[in-house]
């Protein structure tokens, strides 16, 4: 039991870690204040085709990097790394 707590705090906390970056990211593009390199191919597509927003372009970026990890991983992929999926989900 004290296995599943330990795991269910550390989802916990990695969830709000990454709502908190989420945060940091829409409030320094709207700022103007720049972004970092992970961003900035979702950013150029924004800026080039706005009709789709910023997370969407950055669920795609990020979905097409979890794809090409895969394909170099191969079987060494495990099914637990699929939780990159619903991470890329709330970042997005």
């Amino acid at each position: 039991m004290k296995k599943y707590a330990e795991t269910s705090l550390r989802y916990l906390l990695s969830t709000f870690g990454i709502f908190l970056v989420a945060i940091g990211i829409a409030l320094s593009v709207y700022a103007n204040l720049g972004i970092n390199c992970l961003n900035a191919t979702a950013y150029a597509f924004n800026i080039k085709f706005p009709q789709l927003s910023l997370g969407f372009y950055n669920f795609a970026f990020f979905t097409l990097c979890m794809l090409l990890q895969m394909a170099v991983l191969g079987k060494r992929f495990k099914a637990i790394d699929l939780l990159q999926l619903p991470a890329n989900f709330l970042l997005s």
